[in-house]
């Protein structure tokens, strides 16, 4: 019979000074910014890992539908003060003062050593069940040992935020803090349907039906959708648009049309101030783009810091900023020859490629 607990101590041992244990310390946990998600409506995470030099530290863009930060662990002490002197003004960085990293990495090295026993002595113990049973069944708990010391040592380090502690009650308060800061001129938007970087079948074809209404329907109150019934497509317009002061029936443009002369933001309802800085900067990045400037160059202003919009927001936003437009601008469209053909006016045809 296999002595285990003797084979793991001798492959603890084998493994424990020629492996960069980190690299089997991946964590898939998300942080979730729920305090930040209940103000905005718009749900975002950080990653966390854990990293043994600098060129281990991943980066994120900030750009909607990906983690807008990452928590970083140093495993030592001299590893966070590097870390420090290089990254302190990053945004996308949070810097954890490592706590509790020796056992973490005990855990994490002892599950290395079970591994590699499950694949070199895999001929021993196919003639030993019950010793193959037993390194399974302490594969399973070495991760969940490193999983509860690692969520053990996320909650309870001291985080550091562009030079500052970053204070909180919790972890995700204190990524919700991170989150506020990043995206400041996030809008509020309590949708759910189209506040999203993925839309299902039915949201996709409400947003379309309500694209179109706003193509065709802007002079109309509350755009000609239905009243008797409550189609998807009227509930997105009157959180999204009428809700936030977009639609302006009976004014000239019909969407915007409060806006147009505004010279800032404290002059609008407060339930407008948010998405009036949304439609300026949208106004202003086609202004100043240059010659051309196409939807998708206008959604990823948008799906950047500071307002981290949605990608079913940008559609719907982009629809509604064109339309108060439409008189100032000229439209193309790259058609299937690759060449862009000027259309007069706004169409549904191109709508339909928003």
């Amino acid at each position: 019979d296999l002595d285990i607990n003797r084979l793991v101590l001798d492959w603890i041992e084998r493994v424990k000074g020629g492996v960069d244990w980190v690299s089997h310390c991946e964590s898939e946990k998300l942080i979730l910014a729920n305090a930040h998600y209940h103000r905005t409506g718009t749900m975002r995470w950080v990653e966390t890992q854990v990293v043994s030099s600098v060129d281990q530290v991943k980066v994120p863009s900030g750009i909607v539908g990906a983690s807008f930060a990452n928590l970083v662990l140093p495993i030592n002490k001299e590893l966070y003060t590097e870390l420090c002197d290089r990254f302190d003004e990053s945004d996308h960085l949070v810097l954890g003062l490592p706590t509790g990293i020796d056992e973490l990495q005990q855990a994490t090295i002892e599950l290395i050593a079970l591994e590699k026993i499950a694949k070199e002595e895999s001929e021993k113990l196919s003639r030993d069940p019950i010793a193959k049973t037993e390194i399974e069944s302490r594969d399973k708990l070495a991760r969940l040992r490193i999983a509860r010391l690692l969520d053990q040592i996320l909650q309870t380090v001291a985080w550091r935020y562009k030079g500052k502690p970053l204070t909180g009650n919790s972890l995700t308060a204190k990524v919700s803090r991170v989150a506020d800061l990043i995206y400041p001129d996030c809008p509020a938007v309590h949708n759910e349907l189209v506040n999203r970087m993925k839309l299902s079948g039915t949201a996709n074809s409400a947003l379309n039906k309500l694209m179109l209404a706003i193509l065709d329907e802007g002079e109309e109150e509350q755009l000609d959708l239905p009243t008797d019934t409550f189609p998807p497509e009227r509930g997105i317009y009157l959180s999204c648009l009428k809700a936030k002061g977009w639609h302006t029936p009976g004014m000239s443009p019909s969407f915007a049309g409060n806006w147009i002369d505004c010279k800032s933001a404290k002059k609008l309802p407060s339930n407008e101030q948010d998405v009036y800085k949304l439609w300026k900067a949208g106004f202003d990045f086609i202004k100043h783009k240059g010659d051309r400037v196409t939807v998708n160059e206008l959604y990823e202003f948008w799906m950047r810091p500071p307002f981290g919009l949605t990608l079913g927001l940008c559609r719907l936003y982009a629809m509604a900023l064109l339309k108060s437009l439409e008189t100032n601008l000229a439209f193309y469209d790259f058609d299937s020859t690759k060449d862009w053909i000027y259309i007069p006016e706004l169409d549904e045809e191109l709508v339909t490629k928003f």
